[in-house]
């Protein structure tokens, strides 16, 4: 592997919107999330993919040998334009891609890739990996958890997989 990109997402939005996106309840995603070992498979239902829990997936990757950068999705909603920027210095100066980069290209990559025309697009052309119980592209935002959950649900999460939690600044 040259090098990988991984966006991390706190558990406790990723347990809305999955949910949302297998059409399961907010504690039965928990549990899902939570369970060391879960397969699920392709739409075509021809390629098993083994899932585990949140934090030993994460684990997996930043134990991976690796060139590596962690991106979080609110640090992309929040500062776009300083995330784009340090992933583009991963890929010139970590793994050494020959890109030829402006200030238009950069804005551009911003528009072009903006939730807004993302669910847009899925809107007019659908997409891929949206799931039979919803759009891929849902909502777009981050502490969705914060009026969602119920406080059981947020302990369950946060008891599960506060190291990791920690770890990036998702706790205190």
């Amino acid at each position: 592997v040259r090098g990988c990109i991984y966006l991390l997402r706190d558990p406790r939005d990723v347990v809305i919107s999955y949910s949302k996106f297998i059409g399961s309840s907010i504690d039965e995603t928990i549990n899902r999330m939570a369970e060391p070992n879960r397969q699920i498979y392709n739409q075509e239902k021809t390629v098993g993919i083994i899932l585990s829990r949140w934090d030993y997936h994460i684990t997996s990757w930043l134990k991976l040998n690796s060139p590596k950068i962690i991106i979080k999705y609110e640090d992309l909603l929040t500062n776009t334009e300083k995330v784009i920027n340090e992933l583009i210095n991963f890929l010139k100066n970590t793994l050494k891609i020959d890109l030829k980069i402006n200030k238009n290209k950069i804005a551009h990559i911003i528009e072009t890739t903006s939730f807004k025309k993302l669910k847009q697009k899925e809107e007019d052309e659908g997409f891929i990996e949206a799931s039979k119980k919803s759009k891929f592209f849902r909502s777009g935002t981050s502490l969705q958890w914060k009026t969602e959950l119920k406080s059981d649900q947020i302990e369950k999460i946060e008891r599960n997989f506060q190291d990791l939690m920690k770890k990036f600044n998702y706790l205190n």
